[in-house]
């Protein structure tokens, strides 16, 4: 082949590799860009770990098994653990844990009824549901720690007319602690839930924890005596 015909093959075999990196371009595009129909972040319901993983490039991922990933994040200034899971490498659940009990963790709430308005159901926890997706949020009171103090906030007293909402929440030497979860399920996996007669036993352990099934165990801790018992 005389020095045309290399060149020629050159700029043809560039123009192939441009047009195979074009396509697979668009095709990522497809899947991640903004114009994607996602279920939750940037996935949708189906997904590998592969493809979440390839989302999450740069994020910190902590802990991964073939059954879910867990990366390490904030949502709405709450430390939370942000968990994907799967079933034969295919996304069905995603969502927030808190990383540890918090005083702002209604922040979380907050945050899910700015976006997705008045819940369908209010039943131990909140749930949305939409065409794709079963929605699901709670907070609940996990760790109480009480410190030695000889006195309490009362109501007011003689000026409870004045400073109605405007004491501490807490009694003095008395603070309280939140969890919460925010989770995002395929609604046809939440479907096939509803027609098992053992439910548990298809969900993992984070998805018991993304569904609100497993809690924290609420504790007091009583920091001066040095000692910690359980709320009830």
């Amino acid at each position: 082949m005389n020095k045309w015909g290399w060149t020629v093959f050159f700029v043809l075999f560039l123009f192939g590799v441009l047009f195979l990196f074009g396509c697979a371009n668009n095709h990522l595009v497809k899947i991640f860009g903004e114009e994607a129909n996602h279920n939750f972040l940037k996935s949708r319901w189906g997904m590998t770990q592969a493809q979440i993983e390839f989302a999450h490039v740069g994020d910190t991922l902590v802990d991964r098994t073939t059954t879910y990933l867990i990366y390490k994040t904030k949502f709405e200034d709450v430390p939370c653990k942000l968990i994907y899971t799967f079933k034969n490498n295919r996304l069905r659940t995603a969502g927030y844990i808190t990383h540890i009990p918090v005083k702002n963790a209604e922040n979380i709430i907050k945050k899910c009824v700015s976006e997705h308005g008045m819940p369908t159901v209010v039943s131990d926890g909140m749930t949305w549901k939409t065409p794709d997706t079963v929605i699901y949020a709670r907070s609940y009171r996990s760790v109480t720690t009480v410190t030695p103090t000889k006195h309490a906030y009362s109501s007011g007293g003689a000026l409870a007319h004045i400073l109605h909402g405007k004491l501490p929440k807490d009694q003095a030497g008395v603070q309280h602690r939140f969890d919460a979860m925010f989770t995002f399920i395929d609604k046809e996996f939440y479907s096939d839930l509803e027609e098992m007669d053992d439910p548990l036993r298809e969900l993992i352990f984070y998805e018991k924890q993304l569904f609100g099934i497993i809690l924290r165990r609420g504790r007091t801790i009583y920091k001066g005596g040095g000692f910690t018992l359980p709320s009830n």
